[in-house]
């Protein structure tokens, strides 16, 4: 929160004075691109946005009354080629079930009518266990179909329908794409109530929430029809991009969970919306990512939040809430450290003021004409319900872009020591700036100075990290870089990033400071390359 951050000796007047390092103009280059019993908890009052779309105290689950048809699939996410197996339950004899891609929504992508349909059993502890039902229908993802969300809409006739969201994930990670999109298929999970309790009171019977929920039972029915929360917070974005022709590869937390390796192919990690819910593996390797020189982007608020333990071969979340044990700042691990900013409990509300501008300098901001001051999003309730602040645990460089007062919020971003970017929106609701929304669940009103500096964050972020001191990005590190670091103060970031490919901080930040200047080029009487900095510079070689 903005006290802490003035309690570190920085100030909001003197933020105005800081300049956060110029990202490349959108358009110049397209980027490839344990035995734990249920506790009662305190009980969130009616009435609010968040019980309304979270389906809280008068949102009860229900077992849903015919005409009915619902489903799960028994992985998160499948390989083109892979296997995917659909546990479908309806009260009617027959139903269909189309498939889309999800920029795609008007094309059904596959279509199969004319299925059994079978009632299956309800056990009482299925939030937890699971639900336990035979396989519907076995689906092979064609080898064609790319990187993406997906929805299985599985249909009755008569507007009775439910959906099963998946991602495709790319066979070859990193060859389409240098960018990967995580869907927050944990923070689905959190929320989702189906079976009668979610890892919160607020809409758990009895208002006692469970410790543990599963992957093996349906989405609730609430105004998604079945897919989580995907409409809510990341679809928007996933949209926009497409439409720009920016194709990222998809993930879930699972993935990233149980794949070590996976951000190991990419330039720039994109957590979108409400990623709240991670495991320890998660957060290892996202911070390996960062220190690597590799760039993360957090387009949402309220993100790494809760840790959480995979049991049951991956299909189970456990989270131990007593006391916030697993906050991650009390695990010793700040989310603020990783992500910049950070969610400061009881931060709830929607702001249409935007963000006031405190850079309007920043790179990126360009082409967005903002002034010192003046809205950046209003009208388009794209600030809240959720926002995320400077903590005392934030990086000594964090640059503050933006500021909401309505909501206490903070657009941010800092500059690691290995040269990597980090940015963070402060905000959940980002991406209802970038587009109105998909036709199951229209929201967002599109603007385009957010639209713009959307693309100017990514257009930076998702640049391959090379050597530092390759100034020209020709993969050797020499004295012909000297000239070029000279050039590069010059024209900075915007400008240099038009004639050179690679990420500007890693390439050109030789002392590690977060910033390019005439400090970079070191102690000249020594000479060669890279420089030399003598200990009266005050400045340290980078890692």
């Amino acid at each position: 929160m903005i006290a802490s951050w003035a309690y570190r000796g920085v100030c909001v007047c003197a933020l105005l004075g800081v300049l956060i390092s110029a990202p490349r103009a959108a358009g110049q280059r397209q980027p490839r691109l344990d035995g734990v019993t249920a506790q009662a908890e305190t009980v969130t009052p009616p009435g609010s946005q968040l019980d309304h779309e979270f389906g809280g105290a008068a949102g009860f689950w229900q077992h849903p009354a015919p005409p009915f048809i619902e489903g799960y699939a028994d992985k998160s996410s499948v390989e083109p080629g892979g296997v995917i197996r659909f546990m479908v339950s309806t009260s009617e004899p027959v139903y269909s079930i189309l498939v889309y891609r999800l920029s795609l929504y008007s094309t059904p992508l596959l279509i199969e009518s004319g299925l059994t349909g079978v009632e299956q059993s309800y056990p009482a502890d299925s939030y937890a266990a699971g639900c336990g039902w035979a396989p519907s229908y076995e689906l092979t993802v064609p080898l064609e179909w790319t990187s993406g969300p997906y929805l299985a809409r599985l249909d009755v006739g008569g507007g009775n329908f439910s959906t099963i969201f998946f991602v495709v994930r790319s066979a070859n990670p990193g060859q389409a794409s240098n960018m990967l999109f995580q869907c927050s298929t944990n923070t689905y999970q959190a929320y989702n109530n189906w079976g009668g309790k979610s890892l919160y009171s607020t809409n758990s019977s009895s208002n006692i929430r469970s410790p543990r929920v599963t992957y093996d039972r349906p989405y609730a029915l609430n105004s998604t029809k079945g897919s989580g929360e995907f409409y809510f917070w990341e679809a928007n974005m996933a949209r926009f991009l497409e439409n720009q022709g920016i194709h990222p590869d998809y993930c879930t937390n699972v993935d990233l969970h149980q794949d070590p390796t996976l951000l190991s192919h990419y330039d720039l990690f994109m957590s979108v919306g409400h990623d709240e819910y991670w495991s320890a593996a998660m957060y290892d390797q996202a911070e390996q990512h960062r220190n690597a020189g590799r760039s993360l982007a957090f387009f949402g608020a309220n993100n790494v939040y809760w840790r959480v333990d995979f049991e049951s071969g991956d299909r189970v979340i456990y989270c131990n809430k007593l006391n916030n044990a697993y906050w991650w700042r009390n695990q010793g691990r700040p989310e603020a450290a990783l992500i910049g900013i950070a969610y400061t409990d009881g931060m709830l509300g929607t702001g249409m003021s935007g963000y006031r501008v405190l850079q309007p300098t920043s790179a990126y901001l360009r082409l967005t004409g903002l002034k010192l001051m003046q809205p950046l999003g209003q009208n388009c309730n794209f600030i809240g319900h959720e926002g995320d602040e400077p903590q005392l645990e934030s990086p000594v460089n964090l640059k503050i872009i933006g500021h909401n007062e309505d909501i206490g919020c903070t657009m941010a971003s800092y500059v690691a020591p290995s040269g990597a970017q980090v940015f963070a929106a402060g905000t959940i609701s980002w991406s209802y700036g970038l587009d109105a929304g998909d036709p199951i669940y229209v929201r967002g009103t599109p603007d385009a100075k957010i639209q713009q500096t959307t693309l100017n964050i990514i257009g930076s972020l998702a640049r391959p990290a090379l050597q530092r001191g390759d100034c020209n990005c020709d993969g050797s590190v020499d004295l012909a870089d000297r000239d070029v670091l000279r050039e590069s103060i010059r024209l900075g970031q915007p400008g240099w990033e038009a004639r050179y490919p690679c990420s500007y901080f890693v390439a050109n930040d030789m002392d590690g400071d977060g910033d390019v200047d005439l400090d970079d080029l070191g102690d000249l009487s020594v000479g060669g390359w890279p420089p030399v900095f003598s200990a009266a510079e005050g400045s340290a070689p980078p890692p």
